[in-house]
């Protein structure tokens, strides 16, 4: 279970080891988890931070590498976590399984009101 912070730094290192060129495939494996069967994010925001590095985007990039290299993607829930309704249908799409989201966000995002207007997933 990831929760805040640590979210950014997994998915950061997730992605980069997937990235990485490995001289053998036993490398690969010791460094991406190859048996990470299930993955809890909790009160994370899927936007931050912005531009390429969000959250979002680096847990796709990580997701479809996996999927391209024919690994196992884990089953991922989501507690109390911002992300748009449209984050949420790509990750679900590349999932195995659909996303577990539960529990209210305790932020509504960057740039975003925080009384609750923009849209947004609640989960």
């Amino acid at each position: 279970m990831l929760v805040g912070g640590y979210a950014y730094g997994f998915s950061n290192a997730f992605h980069e080891a997937h990235t990485m060129d490995m001289s053998s495939l036993n490398g690969t494996d010791a460094v991406v988890l190859p048996k990470l069967t299930s993955l809890t994010i909790k009160d994370a925001h899927f936007s931050f931070p912005l531009g390429d590095a969000q959250l979002f985007s680096t847990l796709k990039r990580a997701l479809t590498r996996r999927l391209e290299l024919d690994w196992t993607i884990p089953n991922i829930t989501l507690v109390s976590c911002h992300i748009t309704k449209q984050q949420l249908a790509v990750l679900n799409a590349l999932a195995s399984e659909p996303i577990d989201c539960t529990g209210e966000p305790q932020t509504w995002g960057v740039g975003e009101p925080d009384d609750g207007r923009a849209t947004r997933t609640i989960c």
